[in-house]
């Protein structure tokens, strides 16, 4: 079953997606702000205490479609005091 959904996110990692129960899923920006996307297969403590989260970026309008991934995704705003909304869609 395909889901698309709303998600609202700040500058807080906050997971979208998990590979034990999504296998493809897309991420839309749909404002006017840059989005942060991470994918890593450790626990977000591991992840804050390693300080090495890598971003995948995206602007206003873009998408990304990951298939295939291991671990969780996770989406922040890339700028500290605003607020972006998403498409998300997962099957």
């Amino acid at each position: 079953m395909t889901q698309t959904t709303k998600v609202n996110v700040t500058n807080t990692l906050t997971p979208i997606a998990n590979s034990d129960t999504d296998t493809l899923v897309t991420v839309q920006s749909k404002s006017g702000h840059t989005i942060g996307i991470v994918v890593d297969d450790r626990a977000q403590a591991e992840r804050i205490t390693a300080l090495d989260d890598i971003y995948y970026e995206i602007g206003q309008g873009e998408e990304r479609t990951f298939s295939g991934f291991t671990g969780t995704i996770s989406v922040k705003t890339m700028t500290d005091d605003k607020e972006a909304a998403l498409m998300v869609m997962k099957s």
